[in-house]
């Protein structure tokens, strides 16, 4: 990809070619996109945050796999 650098005012900038330019944000749009799944799927993780008693701490998770802990979660 050709470009060009140069500095104005201490401040660098790339100049490059408007076709490459145009492809390289379709790239990041691409990249930026999230699916509806997603959304859906991160409202829902916080809302399970929010909701008081219904999250197990991690150290309690970690005891029953190690089966150091006799406690169950119901």
């Amino acid at each position: 990809m050709t470009a060009q650098i140069l500095k104005l005012a201490g401040r660098r900038f790339v100049i490059l070619e408007e076709a490459r330019f145009r492809k390289l944000m379709e790239t990041e749009r691409q990249m930026s996109r999230i699916t509806r799944q997603d959304r859906g799927d991160v409202a829902e993780s916080k809302r399970r945050l929010t909701e008081r008693g219904a999250s197990v701490s991690w150290k309690r998770i970690k005891s029953e796999r190690t089966g150091r802990g006799s406690k169950r979660v119901a």
